[in-house]
């Protein structure tokens, strides 16, 4: 058989991780410390914050290719996450320019939640959850890396497993090169070869002839399952996630923390969103396109396969930039996903004064730790878990969201105050913090239930939940809400 396809892609990939490495070597690391590693010393341009808004955006449209390959009656409903997402940005830069937030002060969301409810318990536990919800992102860009991976090996536990921990390690020995600064670079090179392959998989959907099988009809894509239930409660989850996630989501904060101003990043907010809209846009509809086809294409690896064997053309072409670009496309929420974990526990409540106070060769040693730790623990759960990942896939997207959207409540209720001048508010926190337990562990459960059951409603329903019980603990935890009182949180 012809190797000549994997041999250019594997060549492809050998290449890209190269040029990643070039990039994030030439960062400039003289006087780097914390703060330079964590937030590139808040130097961001409006079109460095274009380029790793987007970049980290290709990442996510991967995810929504894996989403429709394996739940086809998805389909054009996908439409709803691009704009959605997209409006919820600029729902975000509106709030925080309304309320005044000095970013300087609020680093992370904790920081922010930190300066209405000051506990140091409650702001470690939305540590805890920040860093838990970023695990399961890095699980899943990582999963869908060694799907792609193991393309060219055995199908086993074994390989997968290698391959999901290797992933993990070359994202971060280019991060420790540079930290945030590094991942800004790449995110350059990553932006070019996941456009390539976005528009090659657009040239591709149209020129394939139709099967001679029976076609679908393009509307049979609108829908998901059979109820009206299930279409409505997946648009509502999206529609309200989307548009409220930005405000808990540390990645997204931490990249508007890291920009030279505001408005800086509401420039490169502008830039950013018909790339966006763009990227997320077309592999759904070009997807669906191979599907009305007559093609019944049921999970990613299938996907490469199609890719491989559809035509001489298709293999020597096709195959090789969708399996570069899709491999290093998922570097970007990976890298990010780390970054942000270190970014969360640098927040003041946490190990900011150690961090601080700490050599910066020591903090990237116990940074490499932390990193090696996690990612051992990961494909040890893959191990576990291999023949089973495929149903949890759909349930961990949901989760990890999940688990920063229930914190929606408290970061919403903390920018209302911080905008009517008041700093800290008298509450009882051990209500606050065993509500926020409480509510965490139902979208923990939703997880397992939803898998147990094959009903991503029920997850839903779980994190609804939580956000209520919440929102019952803000209510019950307050004993005064209209009492001022000035607080200092420095």
């Amino acid at each position: 058989m012809n190797q000549l396809p994997e041999i250019i892609a594997l060549l492809g990939l050998l290449l890209s991780s190269l040029v990643f490495y070039i990039y994030a070597y030439s960062v400039n690391r003289q006087n780097l410390n914390m703060e330079g590693f964590t937030l590139s010393n808040r130097t961001l341009t409006d079109r460095q914050f274009s380029n790793t808004f987007t970049a980290s955006s290709l990442s996510l449209a991967i995810v929504i290719i894996f989403f429709i390959s394996t739940h086809e009656l998805y389909g054009l409903v996908l439409l709803i996450c691009p704009i959605t997402f997209i409006l919820g940005q600029y729902l975000f830069f509106y709030v925080v320019r309304r309320c005044k937030i000095d970013f300087g002060k609020y680093r992370t969301i904790s920081d922010l939640i930190y300066a209405v409810f000051p506990s140091k318990k409650i702001a470690r536990l939305i540590t805890l959850i920040t860093v838990t919800s970023f695990i399961g992102i890095a699980f899943i860009e990582l999963y869908v890396g060694s799907v792609i991976l193991t393309f060219f090996l055995p199908k086993n536990a074994l390989y997968q497993t290698l391959s999901f921990f290797t992933l993990g390690i070359i994202v971060l020995l280019y991060i420790r090169l540079g930290g945030y600064k590094a991942i800004v670079k790449t995110d350059k090179w990553q932006l070019f070869l996941m456009t390539l392959s976005i528009i090659t998989i657009l040239i591709f959907s149209i020129s394939l002839p139709s099967s001679t099988s029976n076609k679908s009809a393009i509307n049979s894509f609108m829908y998901i399952g059979e109820s009206s239930w299930g279409i409505t409660s997946f648009i509502l989850w999206v529609t309200l996630n989307n548009l409220m996630v930005s405000f808990v989501q540390l990645s997204f904060w931490q990249r508007v923390v890291a920009s030279s101003s505001l408005e800086t990043a509401i420039s490169g907010m502008k830039k950013a969103t018909w790339k966006t809209l763009f990227i997320w846009t077309v592999p759904i509809l070009s997807f669906i396109l191979i599907r009305t086809k007559g093609y019944n294409i049921n999970d990613l690896e299938n996907f490469l396969a199609f890719t491989r064997t559809t035509s001489y053309l298709s293999s020597i072409i096709l195959f090789p930039i969708i399996t570069v670009g899709f491999a290093s496309a998922l570097f970007s929420s990976a890298d990010v996903a780390i970054i942000a974990i270190v970014h969360a526990i640098s927040d003041k409540n946490t190990f900011l004064k150690l961090f601080e106070n700490l050599p910066y060769n020591k903090f990237k040693q116990y940074l490499t730790i932390l990193t090696i730790l996690i990612l051992l623990t990961l494909s040890l759960v893959y191990w576990i878990k291999y023949l089973e990942l495929t149903n949890y896939f759909v349930p961990l997207i949901y989760s990890s969201l999940g688990q920063m959207t229930m914190l929606v409540p408290l970061s919403c209720y903390a920018l209302w105050n911080i905008r009517k001048n008041i700093t800290c508010l008298y509450f009882k926190d051990n209500i606050l913090f065993y509500g926020i337990i409480l509510g965490w562990l139902h979208v923990l459960s939703g997880t397992i239930l939803s898998v147990k059951y094959n009903s991503a409603g029920l997850q839903q329903l779980m994190m609804i939940f939580g956000t209520l019980i919440i929102l019952l603990a803000i209510k019950l935890s307050l004993k005064n809400p209209h009492k001022e009182l000035t607080f200092n949180t420095t």
